[in-house]
């Protein structure tokens, strides 16, 4: 079973192997997004979000889980009884593994500079706020346009702090 699909409940577990399977992984951009995306989830601030990370870049160097290979074990083994040899050929052909994800992900690895940035982000957004009264706000708030300074701000916050902490930076 695929590393990344295995831990995932059976009703999920097909349509996440699905998803692996169908993947263009052959083209060398989705790979470099690939890599860069496991990059990302290697350097998140949540275990939860680092562990899925591990469990698809395990699954990308892995070979791909066949669903065929134990019909394909047997049509080889009666070709075996009929000729030894050509038995032999079918095997190196149905049983061989296949990778389908590039190996360019064997190199994603968390992000120094995307983890150091958030850190500091975090830092300025305390000091920032310091001494900031809360106040209190629905749950979805509609607001105008800001300049773009306003929005910037607001926009890196967000990743950091919670969502008071960006209502407060746009007012």
């Amino acid at each position: 079973m695929n590393a990344l699909c295995a831990p995932v409940r059976s009703t999920s577990r097909a349509t996440c192997c699905r998803w692996l399977r169908i993947l263009p992984w052959e083209k060398s951009s989705i790979a470099r997004t690939l890599e860069t995306q496991v990059s990302h989830l290697l350097s998140h601030t949540h275990a939860e979000v680092r562990r899925l990370g591990e469990l698809l870049k395990k699954a990308a160097l892995e070979p791909a889980y066949n669903v065929n290979h134990d019909s394909q074990r047997e049509l080889v083994e009666k070709i075996r009884e009929v000729n030894a040899e050509l038995g032999e050929r079918a095997a190196r052909e149905l049983l061989k593994d296949v990778r389908v994800a590039p190996t360019l992900v064997k190199y994603a690895d968390p992000n120094a500079y995307e983890m150091e940035t958030r850190r500091e982000l975090r830092q300025a957004a305390a000091e920032f706020m310091k001494g900031a009264a809360i106040a209190k706000a629905e749950l979805v708030e509609l607001l105008e346009d800001d300049p773009i300074e306003i929005e910037l701000a607001a926009t890196l916050l967000t990743n950091i702090a919670t969502t008071r902490t960006v209502r407060f930076a746009r007012l």
